[in-house]
């Protein structure tokens, strides 16, 4: 893999023992790289726009949960990474600070989570994609929509999270819930200016039939990864053309990916 020379300086960090205070494996070196570099990407942002960093943070942060997963890097590992970065004498690298944040290992329904806290953190994307005449058609848009209220519909009824998650022993998944019923009710449901109808949050909800949608639209809990990036390839060159570039990454985080990181 050849990485820009403007990058080379923080790059070394992930050859050198210390860095992950073990004889590091070429899978933790080739995740280290990745990492550091879109990190560094990500510090340019935090001079121009917050916003656009922290979201930015969040998708990055996402990516890393199914990066960790492929590749099986633990979490401390990926921490180490982190703090290595931290601990790199270059200001501009550290106006703001995107934090490692992990997923509460006792709760069986993470990568639902992720998929919530996707449309969570992209909301205004989403939005923005739906009231496209040409975009808000495609029905693998659309079935990510249906999936995520579908996934908010089962996770409600089987865990009942209540509105004040301070005390919630699952206190992470319960926020990522009541915001996405919060998002999905201000920015999707019933809003005029989104031509498709979107259901209403409940547990009596259809999420398996969509208006304009041929049944066999693949389902983004079944698809084999070959068969959901051939499905959404379409949707993600639509949106960006760099997005059809990134490598690891789920497609239905490409699909509203709005931040310029080059995972390769």
């Amino acid at each position: 893999m050849v990485y820009s020379t403007d990058n080379l300086p923080i790059l070394v960090l992930c050859d050198k023992n210390e860095t992950y205070k073990t004889s590091p494996t070429e899978k933790h070196k080739n995740v280290c790289k990745d990492l550091l570099k879109n990190l560094k990407i990500l510090s340019n942002y935090s001079y121009i726009d917050r916003d656009t960093f922290f979201t930015g943070c969040k998708n990055l942060n996402n990516w890393l949960y199914f990066k960790e997963k492929e590749l099986n890097v633990s979490s401390d590992i990926i921490n180490k990474i982190f703090q290595a970065f931290n601990q790199i004498e270059n200001v501009n690298y550290h106006f703001l600070e995107c934090p490692y944040s992990t997923f509460d290992k006792e709760f069986n329904e993470t990568e639902k989570l992720i998929n919530l806290r996707i449309f969570n953190n992209n909301i205004e994307t989403i939005q923005s994609l739906l009231k496209d005449r040409s975009k808000s058609k495609n029905c693998n848009l659309k079935k990510y929509v249906y999936e995520c209220v579908h996934i908010y519909n089962i996770m409600k009824r089987t865990y009942g999270f209540p509105q004040d998650c301070t005390n919630n022993p699952h206190k992470n998944a319960c926020d990522i819930i009541n915001d996405f019923y919060k998002f999905y009710s201000l920015y999707i449901y019933n809003n005029n200016d989104i031509l498709h109808k979107f259901p209403e949050l409940s547990s009596n909800t259809n999420t398996n039939i969509i208006e304009g949608c041929p049944p066999e639209v693949i389902e983004l809990d079944q698809a084999s990864p070959s068969q959901s990036n051939e499905s959404y390839r379409s949707i993600i060159q639509s949106v960006s053309p760099a997005l059809g570039v990134m490598a690891g990454i789920p497609p239905f985080l490409a699909l509203i990916y709005n931040v310029n990181i080059n995972f390769t």
